[in-house]
This record gives C-alpha cells, structure tokens and sequence, in this order.
C-alpha cells in the first residue's frame, strides 16, 4: 500500500485499477441488500473494494482545492474517514483508496 498524504488527510491506495461490472456480477444478496435502491435501469458502474460493493453513484464530486482534489470522488463512513475513487479516462476501470483525517 502506498499512502498519500496530503495537507491533513492520508490515502492509503495500491493503484491498481478495478474493473467497473454489470449489475450481473454483483451478487444478489448484494443487490437484495446494501445496493437494493439500485435498479435494472442504473447505469452499470459496480465495483468491489475490500470485500463490500459500491456503485459509482453512491460517491460525492470531490471539490477543488480539498485535502483530496486529486480524486474524483468520496464517500464517507465517518467524519474523518471514508473511501476515494479516481475514474479511468474512459470510465471503465477505477482506483480506490481509502481515506483518514
């Protein structure tokens, strides 16, 4: 793992790109449970990270000029921790990190 600092806020990343998959690669237990506000009509942005499923939409835009502005977007799981993604320029793959304050 190689962490990033910035100003007042770590990433800890790998670097490695992760595929973005169909709504028929996620599990459906996955799709009954913690994803079961998506639908067949979202569009097919999953991805696994640490054992646990996201959906793209489920990340903020992260603002110019934050302790995190090299990242596309953040999701927190407490105020001062959470997880990265930065999208591949053709919205395919993505790299995750994960974050702390």
């Amino acid at each position: 793992m190689d962490p990033e600092e910035n100003a007042m806020t770590t990433v800890v990343t790998n670097h490695n790109w992760r595929d973005l998959v169909c709504r028929c690669d996620v599990p459906g237990a996955v799709l009954k449970g913690d994803l079961n506000w998506t639908t067949e009509t979202s569009p097919d942005w999953y991805f696994n990270y640490k054992n646990h499923w996201y959906h793209i939409s489920e990340f903020t835009v992260v603002v110019h000029g934050s302790d995190l502005h090299e990242w596309h977007g953040s999701l927190n799981d407490s105020a001062w921790s959470g997880v990265v993604v930065r999208l591949h320029d053709d919205n395919t793959q993505v790299q995750v990190g994960r974050f702390y304050s």
